[in-house]
């Protein structure tokens, strides 16, 4: 009955050592659930896309801005952080400073850049594995940021500490998504609860500390950009 819960263990901390990610893993996924999670995460993709050729054809600078979070989204979710399980690597997710500071919808489409890539050339994460990897930290991990930094700023919260949930929220949650995808691919006859629970606990000894540290950097960003650049940030999020 366990049977499939070890394996999944077993999967997890050998391909993390072989993938350098938190993504998952080239041939995880069998191939019902790697058409449903392209299925759940291409309309954001397009939708992203479309957002982001619009928006580069009405403003001027739009591009400068564009490539410079993407390059910080890159390069943050591209540093390797050695994890004390097994062996096993991670990462910050990043989102949470696209989302506030683009939009939660065009972070979507830095999110899918960065993870195809880094598919492409990186080793990390698989192209079988891209729409479940884009869904977990493109998707979830924007609008989860961007919906609790809308909440924190209701309640008048300081932008840096908005931000700082902003990033803390971002990452966190995209690594509860991954638990749970892997948990609805192998938890067998044990409860899905249960298996996605005891994933998500072996993510947190590193990814805790990861995702403060990543709320405080998150906070610091969005609040300078607050203060000094406020006109790059996309309307929406700072709309009453």
């Amino acid at each position: 009955m366990l049977k499939k819960f070890y394996y999944t263990i077993i999967m997890i901390l050998l391909l993390s050592q072989i993938g350098y990610s938190m993504h998952i893993a080239e041939g995880i996924l069998s191939l019902n659930w790697v058409l449903l999670w392209i299925v759940f995460a291409l309309p954001f993709v397009v939708w992203s896309l479309i957002i982001v050729i619009n928006n580069l054809k009405s403003k001027p600078n739009y591009i400068a801005v564009l490539a410079l979070i993407g390059a910080l989204v890159f390069l943050i979710t591209s540093l390797a952080i050695p994890s004390p399980v097994a062996g096993s690597v991670s990462h910050p997710a990043a989102t949470g400073i696209s989302s506030i500071i683009l939009g939660p919808i065009v972070s979507v489409f830095l999110g899918f850049i960065t993870l195809l890539i880094q598919a492409l050339f990186m080793g990390h994460g698989g192209i079988t594995s891209l729409g479940a990897n884009v869904f977990s930290m493109a998707v979830v991990g924007s609008f989860v940021a961007f919906g609790l930094y809308k909440l924190s700023r209701l309640i008048k919260l300081p932008y840096i500490v908005a931000g700082f949930i902003a990033g803390f929220s971002a990452d966190i949650s995209t690594y509860l998504t991954t638990a749970l995808q892997l948990a609805l691919e192998f938890h067998g006859n044990e409860t899905l609860l249960n298996v996605w629970m005891t994933l998500f606990g072996m993510f947190l000894p590193i990814q805790l500390p990861v995702s403060i540290v990543e709320g405080i950097v998150a906070g610091v960003i969005i609040n300078m950009f607050i203060n000094r650049a406020k006109e790059y940030i996309d309307p929406i999020v700072e709309s009453k």
